[in-house]
């Protein structure tokens, strides 16, 4: 009797709804082709065109985003590390170095995978690893782009673009920055929607740009003309229903924030907050010198006592941020031996020193307001444990508690913070306004209920 067999294939059918990269639309020039290549040659090669080194350092970092809606958190790690900013953190082993989990401010990296990063967003996450940011808005698309205010600002982007990117003129010290714009996909005849990206090269020629797209599963670096990309940007997120924008960032000031507000977006106690504070609250409370210190105790006192929760979930509202710095010291020869190595460590340990010099000096700024003797004395009228709060300064111990938590979160909400200006601790409550305005929606909702 004959025996039968029978055989199946495999099916290499690609499911539906699955893809392999994109392929780019006509309004787009792939870097890798010839027409791609002759504008990066002619790029860095003009004397009045890209510096090398900014497009070099940028393509050393060039990434791809983690998750399909990291475009923003992603390309914000390239520019951290392109700009060469210490993260004061380990990554992996002995190695500090940015990724995309250790941004853990301003927003929840869980929201950010479903539904990406807004500009403003994008800003308070720069700002708070140590960036100075310039954010600018084109005009929305239903304004005509031949208004003057448009051609202003079409041409402020062009004129954005070419000082950041070129050679500066002799004798001109320049600072390293990085640009980004935030764009709609659409308009770039592109799939998708908004979009993130650094910009990397400028040909002078044809007037183009060239876009480092960190999506690089569905889109290779590619050259856009400016015009284009301008108007990619007009388009309103449909989040903030605004237009999106371009970003220049560059290297600021290393000083570190005492603290962090977490992620709680649909939260009512903030807005409550806030309302309670500017009616309740005298503008004399981030001075340090209030005639009345009854007054301001008793202001305080009816603050807090009025809230819509209890105080440890108005603490919830504010977080301390660990003072990582002397952890870093332990790791800043990264395993150099000899005379160098040594040297090197305790060059580490001055810098070291001084960024605890800053904390500190937000620290005395901070105890010397009497906002600050007023919150202390409620919490201790509340029997508050005192074992978490700052009890006696001094630059070896600094320890972010509840009296300094309520004191910063009651200053980033005073609306009045002129007598602040220009210390330590004003920057500070300026950078925790942004976080929480960054992390917060308007909302009925209490979080305690």
């Amino acid at each position: 009797m004959a025996s039968s067999t029978s055989t199946s294939t495999k099916s290499t059918k690609t499911p539906s709804g699955i893809f392999h990269r994109r392929t780019l639309p006509s309004t787009c020039i792939d870097l890798a082709s010839p027409e791609g290549q002759q504008r990066f040659i002619r790029a860095i090669s003009n004397k009045i065109g890209t510096e090398p080194s900014y497009i070099l350092n940028l393509l050393s970092q060039f990434r791809t985003q983690d998750e399909p809606s990291f475009c923003g958190i992603s390309t914000l790690v390239m520019c951290l590390n392109t700009l060469m900013i210490d993260p004061k953190q380990t990554w992996k082993g002995v190695w500090r170095w940015w990724s995309e989990e250790l941004l853990d401010c301003c927003i929840s990296l869980e929201d950010a995978k479903t539904s990406g990063i807004t500009i403003d967003e994008f800003v308070c996450l720069a700002e708070c690893q140590g960036v100075d940011t310039i954010m600018k808005r084109p005009p929305a698309l239903e304004i005509d782009s031949e208004t003057e205010t448009s051609i202003a600002n079409y041409n402020a982007f062009k004129q954005t673009i070419i000082d950041v990117m070129t050679l500066p003129q002799p004798d001109v010290i320049k600072e390293s920055s990085i640009l980004v714009v935030s764009y709609d996909r659409k308009t770039l005849g592109q799939t998708g929607s908004g979009h993130f990206s650094p910009l990397g090269a400028w040909d002078r020629q044809t007037d183009s740009v060239l876009v480092l797209d960190v999506a690089r599963f569905k889109y290779p670096p590619h050259w856009v003309p400016i015009r284009t990309i301008w108007e990619a940007m007009r388009k309103k997120d449909s989040s903030t229903a605004l237009p999106r924008g371009w970003v220049v960032l560059s290297k600021s000031p290393n000083i570190p924030t005492l603290v962090k507000a977490p992620s709680l977006r649909k939260c009512g106690c903030l807005t409550t907050f806030i309302d309670a504070c500017q009616k309740m609250l005298p503008v004399t409370a981030t001075q340090k010198d209030v005639e009345n210190d009854a007054m301001l105790a008793s202001s305080v006192a009816m603050l807090l006592d009025g809230s819509c929760c209890s105080i440890e979930h108005v603490l919830s509202l504010v977080e301390p941020r660990q003072d990582v710095h002397d952890s870093c010291a332990s790791h800043s020869n990264d395993g150099e031996d000899g005379e160098d190595g040594e040297q090197k460590k305790m060059v580490k340990v001055q810098e070291v020193l001084e960024i605890k010099n800053v904390r500190g000096r937000i620290f005395k700024n901070l105890i010397e307001l009497k906002l600050y003797a007023a919150v202390k004395i409620y919490l201790q009228s509340k029997g508050m444990s005192s074992s978490d709060r700052l009890s006696s300064f001094s630059s070896a111990s600094m320890v972010v508690g509840k009296v300094e938590r309520i004191t910063l979160l009651i200053l980033a909400t005073n609306s009045d913070l002129k007598s602040l200006k220009g210390t330590a601790l004003g920057r500070e409550v300026i950078l925790l306004r942004k976080q929480l305005n960054a992390v917060h929606v308007s909302s009925t909702t209490c979080c305690s209920k």
